[in-house]
């Protein structure tokens, strides 16, 4: 179950990696709520919130 989880969290970062390469941030913001457990990977998780969030314009959510 847990290394199950692991996958789709690792597939979901990738595709939302993917998505702000491609510059289609609300996309890659969807992939990043699809995640259940992001303090697993809460430098990733945070790094391509925070990057998403200033394609999308939104600098004082990127920040915090």
């Amino acid at each position: 179950m847990v290394k199950n989880l692991k996958v789709r969290r690792d597939k979901s970062l990738n595709a939302a990696e993917g998505y702000l390469m491609l510059e289609m941030p609300r996309q890659a913001l969807e992939c990043l709520d699809s995640i259940i457990d992001p303090e697993r990977a809460l430098f990733s998780y945070n790094y391509l919130r925070g990057m998403v969030l200033l394609q999308l314009g939104d600098h004082q959510s990127a920040l915090d």
